[in-house]
């Protein structure tokens, strides 16, 4: 049994958080508690939300997802969905900054291989989810594939000691892009 997932879904419009709330509740979904998030590729920057989505099943997550996604409310860019099929290399981390502070650093050092995920916990805590693209592991030999996830992670480990996260777990998690 699935009972949450964590979303990261990128703004289609100009939409502030309480909006953002209004609307998911003209959706029937009061259940979902959205944050301001960011998500940072290389020199890119694209504000969202962060949420959790609950469900019975992944049928019934990814529905909820697309509810809100006809609804025209934004793009789902990632979902973790358990058992969906493509495993994913992640660094979850907790930073004692604001989201403002830490995306600025991110920007400053940009990374080749991953996209990180911010989401303002509250004004002085963010949440990061980093990433290591499926596609950068594609077509390569095993050792080939554990050196390139090696140097990620070292990568990862680094920048988040220079941001002085407080709490980093590196995990494999299911990878969904709706």
């Amino acid at each position: 049994m699935i009972t949450e997932i964590p979303v990261f879904l990128r703004n289609a419009t100009e939409m502030d958080l309480s909006k953002f709330r209004r609307e998911l509740q003209t959706l029937d979904l009061k259940e979902i508690t959205p944050y301001e998030g960011f998500y940072l590729n290389k020199d890119q920057e694209e504000k969202g939300f962060c949420f959790n989505v609950e469900g019975e099943s992944k049928e019934e997550m990814i529905s909820k997802l697309q509810k809100i996604m006809s609804a025209g409310l934004g793009s789902v860019e990632f979902a973790s969905i358990k058992f969906c099929g493509t495993g994913a290399n992640c660094c979850f981390s907790i930073i004692d900054k604001p989201i403002e502070e830490i995306s600025a650093q991110i920007k400053a050092n940009p990374s080749k291989t991953f996209s990180s995920y911010l989401m303002r916990r509250n004004n002085n805590i963010t949440y990061s989810i980093s990433v290591l693209d499926p596609k950068n592991l594609q077509n390569l030999e095993y050792a080939d594939c554990f050196q390139r996830i090696t140097d990620w992670k070292k990568e990862v480990q680094s920048m988040m000691e220079n941001l002085h996260a407080s709490y980093i777990d590196f995990m494999q998690i299911g990878y969904c892009s709706l």
